[in-house]
């Protein structure tokens, strides 16, 4: 998995810090337990965290892939939990992971057209067409800056 920022090299977006919020690896792993949910389950204490971050001015929340299998939650609602959890927490892009895809590309497609968080890869195509978002840009600091997101075979 990989994802590429680039950036249009001037001397106002040197001196621009620019603050990510990264996740990988969620593999929609929510836990079963009910008891004490709220300080035991790890999406959830990773909920805290994101929430921490962006409101102390991260200025994007990206998910590196693996997001959405083999969690019991996830693999059951065909991901769309976990396309829940990553919208309300403002993820603006997933990239798509050959783990992700065990759900099913068609679900996948499914989840991503209501919701505001892109599923992005540049290259898993059906014939020559992309599938998802291939990438997405956005501004800081009146400079733009362009996510793309390229999926890995493994």
């Amino acid at each position: 998995m990989l994802v590429f920022l680039l950036l249009h090299p001037t001397a106002t977006l040197a001196q621009t810090p620019l603050s990510l919020v990264l996740t990988a690896n969620l593999r929609g792993d929510f836990s079963l337990d009910i008891e004490n949910q709220d300080t035991t389950d790890p999406l959830l204490l990773l909920a805290q965290d994101i929430l921490a971050e962006t409101r102390g001015g991260a200025d994007l929340y990206l998910d590196l892939g693996n997001a959405f299998y083999p969690g019991v939650l996830s693999k059951y609602s065909s991901g769309a939990i976990m396309m829940d959890f990553l919208d309300y927490f403002a993820c603006s892009a997933v990239l798509v992971s050959s783990k992700d895809l065990q759900i099913g590309a068609s679900n996948l497609e499914y989840l991503q057209k209501y919701k505001n968080v892109r599923l992005l890869s540049a290259n898993i195509a059906k014939g020559k067409a992309p599938i998802f978002t291939p990438w997405f840009e956005f501004s800081r600091a009146g400079q733009r800056i362009a996510v793309i997101g390229l999926s890995s075979k493994k």
